[in-house]
């Protein structure tokens, strides 16, 4: 197919390629934006894409996202693609409309990988959850572990201590009734050195004193 183009003040006769008897004009023929056309957008997907998607990647031009941009014309290709084994070479309406048919079916697709992944995340959470809940029992049994013998320890400690405070009363009581039986051995010894004295200083004042009147030693007067 031919298509009478404009270059400059003169007139040029361009062949215009066909796809299953329809014709696509280039993007200067076309209503496309050049800046999406040198963002990866050719005419003959910009004549089959939906609106909504053709109004996006105005968007995006307007706002000069290309990164965005970019990635649109990709879906929108694959979906173009999944369309074309039943309704690119058709009516445009025809085509728009497998378009959104495969949009749709890639869109369901998605949200159920989507909705798998999903779940994968929450399967795993939960075991996680589990795995920590275990854990948890587990220091908590470890913990009534080293606390009953903590206690033990305590108290086998206090049962020591009080046996060793026992004897030791014991002890000292001991030597508390030895130092008493001493004291009484030392009190008795005492008196009865009091008393031996006694009567060693009473017998030695009987024999200083004086003899009586008219009394002479050897006889009597």
């Amino acid at each position: 197919m031919l298509a009478l183009t404009t270059a400059g003040c003169g007139l040029v006769l361009n062949a215009v390629p066909t796809v299953r008897g329809m014709a696509y004009m280039t993007a200067a023929q076309c209503d496309i934006p050049e800046q999406i056309a040198e963002w990866g957008c050719d005419v003959k997907l910009w004549d089959v894409m939906p609106r909504g998607g053709r109004r996006d990647l105005e968007r995006y031009a307007r706002d000069g996202k290309e990164e965005l941009a970019r990635s649109r014309i990709v879906t929108l290709r694959e979906v173009a693609a999944l369309a074309d084994d039943t309704g690119l070479g058709e009516s445009e309406a025809a085509a728009t409309a497998a378009m959104k048919k495969a949009a749709a079916s890639k869109a369901a697709s998605k949200a159920a990988e989507e909705t798998a992944a999903e779940e994968a995340v929450a399967e795993a959470m939960k075991a996680r959850l589990q795995e920590m809940q275990t854990d948890g029992e587990v220091v908590v049994a470890q913990r009534a572990e080293m606390q009953a013998a903590y206690s033990a320890a305590v108290a086998k400690a206090a049962e020591e201590a009080a046996k060793t405070l026992q004897a030791k009363l014991q002890e000292m009581k001991a030597q508390g009734e030895a130092a008493v039986a001493q004291r009484a051995e030392m009190q008795a010894a005492y008196m009865k050195a009091a008393e031996k004295a006694a009567a060693a200083a009473k017998e030695a004042a009987a024999r200083a004193a004086p003899p009586p009147v008219g009394f002479e030693w050897g006889g009597i007067y």
